[in-house]
């Protein structure tokens, strides 16, 4: 993670694409690499309708890193209330549409709370398929 985070700054890692794409799915399928991983502890896991919220605590050397996952990518409001849990997160991956109010709330919760936006393409994603590469997060994925 340090190789991603050079600045030392709090990153949050957006999926972006239309509405009923699979945002979902994806965040889905890496929020369950990192439950396998052992080094890996889920700490506030809540349902929010069909959607989920979590945050992750990794023990790196002597530093503790925090991690904020959300599925929820098509409701302003829920984005909204969820993300400000994820405050003292190190890193955020969550979902929105594209565009409009929901990527309004991203922008928002970023400017205002310190943290460099990274938005990834879901379609982007998909073509290149890392999500199904892996089976589990080896030492130096984790790194």
């Amino acid at each position: 993670m340090n190789d991603i985070n050079v600045n030392n700054r709090k990153i949050l890692f957006c999926l972006t694409s239309t509405e009923d794409c699979g945002k979902t799915s994806v965040i889905n399928t890496l929020y369950n690499l990192f439950i396998k991983n052992p080094s890996f502890k889920s700490t506030s896991y809540s349902t929010i309708d069909s959607d989920f919220s979590d945050i992750f605590t990794i023990q790196k050397k002597n530093k503790k890193i925090f991690v904020g996952i959300l599925s929820a990518g098509d409701d302003d409001s829920t984005i909204n209330n969820e993300l400000q849990k994820f405050i003292k997160c190190d890193y955020i991956i969550c979902a929105s549409r594209t565009k409009d109010r929901t990527r309004n709330v991203i922008e928002n919760f970023s400017n205002t709370n310190g943290f460099i936006l990274r938005q990834i393409n879901k379609s982007y994603l998909w073509k290149t398929n890392e999500t199904q590469k892996y089976g589990k997060i080896s030492d130096k994925e984790i790194d």
